[in-house]
């Protein structure tokens, strides 16, 4: 269906072009000096809920708008309820009212001003509050962490997954569930100098695969784990202190 544009799309032409019939219906015997300034878009209240407080002058104003874009009462097109505080225009194009404040700032619509409606137009974004977004800024810089059933926090240190042992510093960690942050930063291990890979079975330390069972037979003989392991207590440390992260 083509319409008149609204107000805000009526600011992009060159020179601006001022209507009486913002967003309006109108058909081929509508004559208008400036066809550009029709539309077959669909109108931006499409599939959307208004709330619009009115006084009563106002609000005979609105509903003589909204029957033109297509709303209206469930009994008709007829102007009614001109004292109450606010009307309620739906994506299913009926009309309701409220009498009080309350119900009004409760209910879940887009608040329009009446002159907003009768343009046709959006609300603007808010503002951002420079303190509100600088705060966002600082919360994105703390480290990724999750709390421990101990609580422990668990947190990545910019290089390596490390951990604190005092959760009342909770509020200086960016908190996240275990698994988002496994996700963000897979665990590496490090045997002195070589990073440790995990596999299903085995266990890659630098270029050298192990079977998990292997190692777990020479820890428990007290044997050295070839001649790759430069001591045995360096051997019996790191799977001590990595026995869960290596899967034994």
């Amino acid at each position: 269906m083509k319409r008149f544009k609204t107000k805000q799309e009526c600011a992009s032409l060159n020179p601006p072009a001022t209507l009486v019939y913002y967003g309006e219906p109108c058909n081929s015997r509508d004559a208008f000096y400036r066809p550009e300034a029709y539309t077959t878009a669909p109108h931006p209240y499409e599939g959307k809920s208004f709330k619009i407080k009115v006084t009563p002058k106002e609000s005979e104003k609105v509903q003589k708008k909204a029957f033109a874009l297509g709303y209206s009462w469930y009994m008709g097109h007829i102007v009614l309820r001109v004292h109450e505080y606010g009307i309620f225009v739906y994506k299913d194009k009926h009309m309701d009212s409220c009498s009080t404040e309350n119900y009004f700032a409760h209910h879940d619509s887009i608040e329009l001003t009446p002159q907003q409606f009768l343009d046709g137009d959006l609300p603007s974004e808010p503002a951002i509050d420079p303190n509100i977004l600088q705060g966002r800024i600082d919360e994105l810089k703390k480290p990724d962490a999750y709390i421990t059933e101990d609580n422990r926090i668990i947190f990545w240190d910019g290089e390596k997954v490390d951990a604190c042992k005092d959760a009342t510093l909770a509020w200086t960690y960016n908190l996240m569930q275990e698994g988002a942050f496994r996700s963000k930063h897979p665990d590496k291990l490090k045997f002195k100098e070589w990073e440790v890979t995990l596999g299903p079975k085995d266990i890659k330390i630098g270029c050298e695969w192990f079977d998990k069972k292997d190692i777990l037979r020479w820890y428990e003989r007290s044997k050295v784990i070839r001649s790759f392991i430069v001591t045995l207590d360096d051997a019996y440390m790191f799977i001590n202190d990595n026995k869960k992260r290596l899967g034994l």
